[in-house]
């Protein structure tokens, strides 16, 4: 049975790759015979003439399996590129015509001599082991030599995969709608164009973005499957909640995407006008005002926790899985307040179906310069800044890793991406790999005491 490579396009990469190898297993099992469990190539001639067959391009992978009473012969032939024969140990210029001597039987190793379709007969001379020097003979390759010739072997089908070769899935752990998704969809078919591969936006919502995170942790360290992640899923969420991995140790960084901030918004039908407005509403109706965030970890809700604990109110908290539904419930009215993202609601707030009251940042957006800071209006220091940035499974390989930061600062740069995303209240960020590996560390540390002092914790 023959396939051709191409056919094999459905298995994993590593086992195609194995497709430019040739495989021989035989076991003897007679008399005057040791039982072996040997690897070697055998039968070259076969394989350098089946790959010049009419019709035939590229690789080919053949399998067969013999059994004799005396003898279980498991063959497997694997096609060998004829470019790839010469790189063979023991095989210089000219190796493929030499290669093409086929052993007698296409025995590979065995005690007795060489008999027809491999039998073993009863007394038969074992042939003399082979020099594992330079005399090794060119037919027949050790299991040693394989092992060495692999790489050589495998760099002729590296060499025609550059990255990327295929479509690349950017994940967001939110629902469509919400700020995390613009972002990415604002930046990511300029990156497609630049990569000359499709990046595909995949929304995997839940646990505040904690979901999509493991997810992307957890996939192939290939540069094919790659996280618009927010602060709060990389900084934040481990410190304030058990998580099945750890960011820090589990991802690495390509680049900051986005700045961001978020608002302090209220129904438009409710009377509140500053923070101080809210805090003085909560403490007459303990325990009665209800907020919302976009899950948790976020820093929607780090926002919201941190100004009822540094005000002393007593509210009831709401989670769901995007900004685009806090909006929602908020324009219903089913919620009193909340620190949403302002993609989310940059538009409701210009239509007046809300009303932003201020801005959990010590200083004032240049997109929205008369909406006032949280600290100017009613809680002083008080100060969540947020970014979103995009980060790949450890141990992907560098050169994928600068591709990646290479596309998304063209993208962030290119004046259309720019358009869209001050429109949504967001600032384009690029930076490099080192840049934003810099910037997550600071986070970090200037997030730790504050957690802890704060006693924050997620249950």
């Amino acid at each position: 049975m023959l396939w051709r490579l191409a056919d094999l396009q459905g298995l994993p990469d590593f086992f195609r790759l194995f497709c430019i190898i040739g495989c021989f297993r035989h076991q003897a099992r007679n008399e005057g015979a040791e039982n072996g469990d040997k690897i070697g190539i055998s039968g070259l001639g076969i394989f350098h003439r089946v790959m010049q067959q009419p019709g035939q391009d590229g690789f080919l992978w053949r399998v067969m399996f013999g059994e004799d009473r005396g003898n279980l012969n498991h063959m497997v032939h694997i096609g060998l590129s004829s470019r790839a024969l010469p790189h063979l140990p023991g095989m210089g210029a000219g190796g493929e015509k030499r290669g093409a001597q086929k052993l007698r039987g296409e025995a590979g190793f065995h005690k007795g001599s060489v008999a027809p379709q491999g039998k073993i007969g009863k007394g038969m001379q074992a042939p003399p082991k082979p020099d594992m020097g330079a005399a090794m003979p060119r037919e027949i390759i050790t299991r040693r030599a394989l092992i060495a010739a692999s790489p050589l072997l495998a760099a002729p089908a590296l060499a025609q995969a550059p990255f990327p070769n295929r479509p690349i899935r950017l994940v967001v752990g939110f629902t469509p709608g919400g700020a995390t998704d613009i972002s990415a969809r604002a930046f990511a078919p300029k990156m497609s164009e630049v990569l000359g591969q499709p990046v595909i936006v995949e929304n995997r919502p839940g646990a505040g973005s904690n979901l999509a995170t493991e997810i992307v942790a957890r996939s192939p360290a290939d540069g094919y499957t790659i996280l618009l992640a927010t602060l709060g899923a990389l900084v934040i969420s481990p410190m304030v909640m058990r998580l099945p991995i750890d960011p820090a140790r589990d991802l690495v960084p390509i680049s900051i995407a986005v700045d961001l901030f978020n608002i302090l918004t209220v129904p438009a039908e409710r009377p509140w006008r500053t923070a101080a407005d809210i805090i003085a509403a909560a403490k007459a109706r303990p325990g009665e005002l209800s907020w919302g965030h976009s899950g948790i970890g976020s820093a929607p809700q780090l926002a919201g926790l941190l100004f009822a604990k540094m005000a002393g109110i007593e509210t009831i908290e709401v989670s769901y899985r995007g900004g685009g539904l806090v909006a929602t419930d908020m324009i219903s009215g089913r919620l009193d307040y909340g620190f949403p993202t302002s993609p989310s609601v940059m538009t409701h707030i210009e239509s007046g179906k809300l009303r932003g009251l201020a801005v959990p940042t010590l200083q004032r957006s240049r997109l929205l310069p008369n909406i006032p800071t949280v600290a100017e209006t009613g809680l002083p220091g008080f100060n969540v800044p947020s970014w979103y940035a995009v980060v790949a499974p450890r141990g992907t390989p560098e050169p994928a890793v600068e591709r990646l930061a290479h596309a998304m600062r063209i993208a962030l740069e290119d004046r259309d991406v720019i358009g869209i995303l001050n429109r949504n209240g967001l600032e384009a960020m690029p930076s490099t790999p080192a840049e934003f590996a810099a910037a997550w560390a600071a986070e970090r540390t200037k997030w730790e005491p504050i957690i802890r002092e704060s006693g924050i914790k997620i249950e």
